[in-house]
């Protein structure tokens, strides 16, 4: 039975968000990841955007089945080049157009994938091939992203040459407002002074009740607090993110009394490192009190290193703790690898659940996707609620539990909790 419900939410997303040409992703799924990834509250929130365009290839120039093959050389290309990056989406964007997300990246990893792709499409001999990278911001809109990604693809189309061009603006180059050297030295002074902090943000019933929080971490400096969006590319650069783990899991520990369930994501670096992995062991297991804490792992980080992920959740359920699955996405892996995780839920981002649910034919996925959820006994937890109509759509298609800006609001007034 599982495997049968398991086979039709896959075949019906495959339909949903798969260009039957050229097997990637498309427009749709690219534009919902873009708004994940914005909502993220870590490093995927900042990054660039690659449009693609190989000129000369349109239908009406060719007959079909050219067409078709060389956009499927340009697809091979793309895959080639971002085969070994599950956090990359890619999508055939429209005609010869494709379209990339590349997270994280810095401008000069975005430029090097770019000179790398580049020269695999010149070997398909394109007539004229356009490669555009624009840098996304986690405060700019999916509307506003994808506009000026368009604007820069259309100038430099309208170039004779080919080329590769970088196309910014004021805001959306100023990713940090001090050098990387001078954040280094100032997340150390923040770890070294205690001066990174908590930030709960509400899970909620349908009736509104807070049934667990996530913990989000800011950074005080000076009068602000900052958001991860800030500091979390650092971080990753300087290769501490298992170190601030760590830290927040030592502070949950040490100085925390309120023990109603917590939530705390944990990054593919602790997870794949035993020491990090035997000191969490020998910490909750001397604690007489554990509290009642799930470790939620991305989806992506289970798509990289399954191995790792699968003997950490081990490691954790020996401890009585919760698993939880963040921003999981159902095109991205064989639905069966949940029968060996059984995480207690699955987050999913609001607007890629409600494309699946209310598209033609989403009666179906709704009750695969439930089904198998009641089987393993799987909440399902809706990201990104930023409105009462977006609420009250997911509510009347059997989702029950809810996180967001909106459900904040409800609760705080519009004021984020101390």
């Amino acid at each position: 039975v599982y495997r049968n419900e398991a086979e039709a939410i896959e075949k019906y997303h495959r339909l949903l968000y798969t260009d039957p040409l050229t097997n990637l992703k498309n427009r749709k799924f690219f534009s919902l990841s873009l708004k994940s990834y914005l909502h993220s509250d870590n490093r995927f929130s900042n990054g660039f955007i690659m449009l693609l365009e190989t000129g000369g290839s349109s239908q009406t120039e060719r007959s079909h089945d050219d067409y078709t093959q060389r956009l499927q050389a340009a697809a091979r290309a793309i895959e080639d080049v971002t085969q070994d990056e599950p956090y990359t989406v890619t999508c055939h964007s429209r005609k010869s157009e494709f379209a990339l997300i590349l997270p994280s990246y810095s401008k000069e990893d975005a430029r090097s994938k770019a000179d790398t792709l580049y020269a695999s499409l010149q070997q398909e001999q394109f007539e004229k091939i356009n490669i555009t990278l624009t840098p996304y911001h986690y405060r700019e809109s999916v509307e506003t992203i994808l506009s000026r990604a368009d604007y820069a693809l259309n100038v430099s189309i309208s170039k004779e040459a080919s080329g590769i061009t970088f196309y910014a603006e004021d805001e959306a180059e100023q990713e940090m407002p001090i050098g990387h050297d001078a954040w280094a030295r100032e997340i150390q002074a923040g770890l070294d002074e205690k001066r990174f902090v908590e930030r709960l943000q509400p899970t909620v019933d349908v009736h509104n009740r807070i049934v667990r929080q996530e913990l989000l971490l800011r950074l005080v400096k000076g009068s602000e607090q900052l958001s991860a969006h800030h500091f979390m590319p650092v971080i990753m650069n300087l290769g501490w993110m298992s170190k601030i783990d760590q830290y927040v899991i030592e502070k949950i520990i040490t100085h925390r009394e309120d023990y109603q369930p917590l939530s705390i994501n944990i990054s593919l670096d602790f997870i794949r490192q035993s020491s990090m992995l035997h000191w969490l062991k020998e910490t909750l297991q001397r604690m007489p009190n554990r509290p009642n804490i799930c470790f939620e792992i991305s989806n992506s980080s289970l798509l990289q290193d399954q191995g790792a992920c699968l003997e950490f959740i081990k490691i954790v359920r020996s401890l009585e703790c919760g698993i939880g699955l963040d921003h999981f996405m159902l095109g991205k892996a064989d639905l069966t690898y949940l029968r060996a995780i059984k995480p207690d839920y699955l987050k999913i981002d609001a607007d890629y659940l409600l494309t699946i649910l209310e598209s033609q034919g989403g009666g179906l996925t709704n009750r695969s996707l439930y089904t198998i959820a009641s089987m393993l006994d799987i909440a399902i937890i809706a990201l990104g609620i930023d409105s009462e109509e977006l609420l009250e759509r997911l509510k009347a298609n059997g989702v029950s539990f809810f996180q967001g800006y909106y459900i904040d609001k409800q609760l705080y007034d519009g004021e984020e909790d101390e």
